[in-house]
Order: C-alpha cells, then structure tokens, then sequence
C-alpha cells in the first residue's frame, strides 16, 4: 500500500496548501514528518492535503474540488493523478 515518490512532490504542496490556508486566514496544517529517502508514501498523505485545501475553497465561497478518486483509505498507494489534481486545484486558487 506504499509507493515510493520524491518527498520534494509532497512537501512542495503541502507549503502551498499551507500559503492558500494562510491568506484566508485559516491555520497551518500539522503535516506529519517525511524524510527524503526514508519515508514511505500511502494516500494518507492526500488523505491529509485534500480537507486542507477544501477549507480554503469553502472560506471563498467556492464548492470542494470533485476528486476522481473519492474513497481513499491510508493505505493506499498514491497515484500520479492524486498528485496532478492537488496541483491542478491548488493552482487554480494561486
């Protein structure tokens, strides 16, 4: 239920969830620790980023992202698309 992937893809949106979180006013999330290299990945990790970002489409006004995947379980593997979407909603707030 793992799948190894550069911790950098990670880290990168969770500090752009987390930038989003901040200038609507809302707090940091509390990301559990990835190290570079050792850390395993499951969907527990998108589990974590996708109510993050929900919060700061529902402080605009703004419906929650639709997900291709609803049912995540944390352990999971992660897919590219889990990835690609995050990217695609954070943008779409930048």
């Amino acid at each position: 239920g793992v799948h190894s992937m550069r911790a950098v893809h990670i880290t990168e949106l969770r500090a752009r969830i987390d930038a989003l979180r901040a200038t609507r006013g809302l707090g940091a999330t509390g990301w559990g620790t990835i190290v570079a290299g050792t850390s395993l990945m499951s969907a527990s990790v998108i589990v974590q980023m996708r109510p993050a970002l929900n919060a700061v489409f529902q402080s605009l006004g703004l419906p929650a992202p639709l997900y291709s995947v609803t049912s995540l379980t944390s352990g999971m593997p992660i897919r590219a698309v889990h990835i690609s979407e995050l990217r695609t909603f954070v943008k779409a707030l930048e």
